[in-house]
């Protein structure tokens, strides 16, 4: 219903200005839950793992995860690809869980991962520069039917 763009550093050891924020848009004070994020952010392999097990516990089932720069650099590109790996062996790598300081956020990103297929596309752009790429996680629902389908015929 909106959007809020944040141009700050993220310290993602610590995200609870996050969820101020996100908080004090709401009319009744819950935490939302997020369907995009784009994360033009510190793109190495760490953080982009970081990236990844800080907000898809808060992300909707059907969402996606932007990570700028992150598919044409190749430590990022080849962490990426593990992490899907992990995420469609319904596994989750123990420096995601190690990453996670609740119990219970840990126990909600391996139930999400259990129940969702992730999706992983690189976005290139034909331009030789250094910052020309986008990464893409999708994450749906494990399901017979299609992300979304409100019709059936």
């Amino acid at each position: 219903e909106h959007v809020n763009f944040i141009y700050e550093d993220i310290d993602l050891d610590k995200l609870g200005w996050l969820e101020t924020i996100m908080q004090a848009d709401t009319p009744d004070g819950k935490l939302p839950p997020v369907d995009i994020l784009f994360a033009d952010y510190n793109h190495s392999p760490t953080n982009t793992a970081k990236i990844i097990a800080s907000f898809l516990p808060r992300m909707t089932p059907v969402s996606s995860i932007f990570i700028d720069s992150a598919s044409t650099h190749h430590p990022s590109y080849l962490m990426l690809e593990r992490i899907v790996q992990f995420f469609e062996q319904g596994r989750v790598p123990v420096q995601m869980l190690d990453h996670l300081k609740q119990p219970e956020t840990r126990s909600k990103l391996r139930d999400i991962v259990a129940a969702s297929n992730f999706k992983l596309m690189h976005m290139v752009e034909k331009q030789n520069r250094a910052q020309n790429s986008t990464a893409w996680l999708r994450i749906e629902p494990t399901s017979l039917l299609p992300a979304m389908a409100l019709h059936m015929h």
